[in-house]
């Protein structure tokens, strides 16, 4: 029995790949929780790490005024920086590691130095929607 937890449900399918590390899925799940109750409407684009830290692409529904596309731009931003904090494989504290020549990840102390993806990592892909 995993102890992950299970990624938040969308309001569309992402197009092509969108990647969410295991880790990571409690900083996921709060960020689309405030998308929920802040930005009606709202499409998600992408979901992927990106230079050691989580991004969700989304498209606010249009018409939204400015103030609440700035809004809520910073607080998803503030919500995604956590993942800066928190390790990608297991979800407990961690820090920047370049874990290769090329490559950085958010890792705590047990996760230091691996460069294998996790086997827990989620993906999305038309008709998968949980634990690969």
């Amino acid at each position: 029995m995993s102890d992950v937890q299970a990624p938040a449900l969308l309001p569309n399918d992402p197009p092509g790949w969108s990647d969410l590390p295991a880790g990571w899925v409690g900083v996921f799940n709060a960020a689309v929780a405030y998308l929920d109750e802040n930005l009606e409407g709202w499409r998600v684009v992408q979901v992927k790490q990106k230079y050691a830290a989580l991004r969700i692409y989304y498209d606010e529904p249009e018409g939204t005024d400015r103030d609440t596309v700035r809004r809520v731009s910073r607080a998803i931003d503030e919500i995604l920086a956590e993942s800066e904090r928190t390790c990608e494989v297991c979800g407990r504290p961690g820090a920047l590691d370049q874990s290769n020549r090329y490559w950085w990840r958010s890792v705590c102390e047990e996760h230091r130095g691996s460069i294998e993806t996790p086997e827990a990592e989620l993906r999305w892909r038309e008709g998968t929607d949980g634990p690969a």
